[in-house]
């Protein structure tokens, strides 16, 4: 299952749908998404040119806004906020921190009924889950000293342990990851167990090895068709 097709398939229950993307990049999966609202955030984002005609020419609604996404929530630029989203797919800078924030800011934004979608929550290799403090210019920095053992050109970062985190908090959030297209996590308001990891420090410290000895506890893992039926 594609992030895409998730989002889409959630976005269609809805009849006036309104959607916001953190971390946009080239808009490739923005553009794809059909919504009545569409707001992307991204420093640094930049238009594919497939979809620059139709931005230019409105065939498709959609707000960008180049801003980091905490600068976007603080300023709540054109009070574009105050909708409020259906869904909201998280994909920015993928470290624990940031992914907190964006999470924790994407919560007083979306309907009670409605879902955020976190990207790369359930990397592959340690390589893959390589943690950074402030920007992907980091791991670049590690490739060119030969630092990351077994380094793919994948990269998801520290994001699970943002997953970890919620589930041990937030006995008011029903948290899982569906097993697809490098870890979708679903989070959605609901009742749920918490997990012990209260901490945000003792967490932010866990490595790949503890993630890996019980991943499918600790991301509340399911496969694709499951995570569909919890969805419905």
């Amino acid at each position: 299952m594609h992030r895409s097709e998730l989002i889409q398939l959630l976005l269609d229950k809805k009849d006036n749908s309104r959607y916001l993307e953190i971390g946009i990049k080239r808009c490739d999966n923005l553009f794809r998404i059909k919504s009545k609202v569409k707001v992307g955030v991204d420093p640094a984002y930049q238009i594919c040119r497939k979809y620059k005609f139709k931005k230019a020419f409105g065939f498709e609604k959609v707000e960008l806004y180049r801003k980091y996404s905490d600068d976007f929530f603080n300023e709540n630029p054109d009070g574009i906020l105050n909708l409020g989203f259906n869904v909201v797919f998280i994909d920015g800078l993928h470290n624990f921190q940031q992914s907190l924030n964006d999470t924790l800011n994407s919560l007083k934004y979306i309907s009670h009924d409605g879902f955020i979608i976190l990207h790369d929550c359930n990397p592959i290799s340690e390589a893959r889950a390589t943690p950074v403090e402030r920007s992907y210019d980091e791991i670049q920095v590690k490739i060119e000293n030969n630092e990351i053992e077994g380094w793919d050109g994948g990269w998801n970062g520290d994001v699970w342990k943002t997953i970890i985190y919620l589930r041990s908090i937030r006995s008011d959030l029903e948290i899982f990851t569906i097993d697809s297209d490098q870890g979708l996590g679903v989070i959605k308001f609901g009742d749920s167990q918490l997990l012990p990891f209260n901490k945000f420090e003792e967490v932010k410290v866990l490595d790949y090895q503890f993630l890996e000895k019980d991943r499918k506890n600790l991301l509340n893992l399911v496969s694709p068709s499951e995570g569909l039926a919890r969805l419905k």
